[in-house]
């Protein structure tokens, strides 16, 4: 499951393989989980990894294309094409969050940076972890079929407790007119902006239409922080 201590469990997979001289690779499927990342990388490692994106410099890349060559950077955190770094000693692929559908090229050369790793991982002769709480269907598939070994956390890290959460029968729950919120959420949603908390709401997709426009003046309208149209 999400938050169970995965991740520390593939660090110490890793960490057995850096003691012995070998490299690894941790490929993240999106540039805006990087920073965060690195940070829980660092706490656990005592050291920095190299980073490889596109947000990059052509100055920096030069830079550790040449360490990863040469051997002396031993772990990279990286997004699609760090796969096709030049490692001297590669011991280990990651492929953090598997299911995320960002490790899709779609332009120009079109491949899936997930399946490219499972490739280079076999011409190399190397293990390569899938890591993820929801499994997609080529994987899970796999699995059925026994082509890959599955390692499952049956308890959380250190026994962490589970974060509290209810669910609510909107069938059973009666709403005001053209309203899909309940009144218990909202009522939860005012607690929390009582306390100064702040509230996040997830929403399967934004809505069907690109803008919302007066039917009167034709007016679209935005949102007054980011000016992305309101749907």
């Amino acid at each position: 499951t999400t938050g169970s201590g995965k991740t520390i469990v593939y660090f110490e997979a890793l960490k057995q393989l850096i003691n012995k001289s070998f490299q690894g690779l941790i490929m993240l499927p999106e540039i805006g989980l990087t920073s965060q990342f690195e940070k829980k990388f660092i706490e656990f490692f005592g050291f920095n990894p190299a980073i490889w994106h596109s947000g990059v410099t052509k100055k920096n890349k030069k830079i550790i294309w040449s360490g990863i060559a040469n051997g002396k950077i031993k772990v990279v955190i990286g997004a699609r094409s760090s796969l096709f770094l030049p490692f001297k000693k590669l011991g280990l692929i990651i492929v953090d969050e598997e299911h995320d559908q960002s490790y899709k090229q779609d332009e120009g050369i079109i491949y899936n940076a997930r399946d490219m790793a499972i490739s280079r991982a076999s011409f190399e002769n190397i293990p390569v972890n899938l890591i993820t709480a929801v499994p997609s269907i080529e994987t899970f598939d796999n699995i059925k079929k026994e082509k890959y070994s599955l390692s499952k956390l049956n308890q959380r890290y250190l026994n962490a407790s589970l974060p509290n959460y209810e669910i609510i029968n909107l069938n059973n729950t009666k709403m005001e007119s053209q309203s899909w919120i309940s009144k218990k959420i909202i009522d939860k949603v005012n607690l929390h902006l009582e306390k100064k908390d702040q509230v996040l709401f997830f929403l399967n997709r934004r809505g069907f239409s690109p803008y919302v426009l007066c039917k009167k003046c034709f007016k679209s309208y935005s949102c007054p922080n980011c000016s992305i149209n309101l749907v």
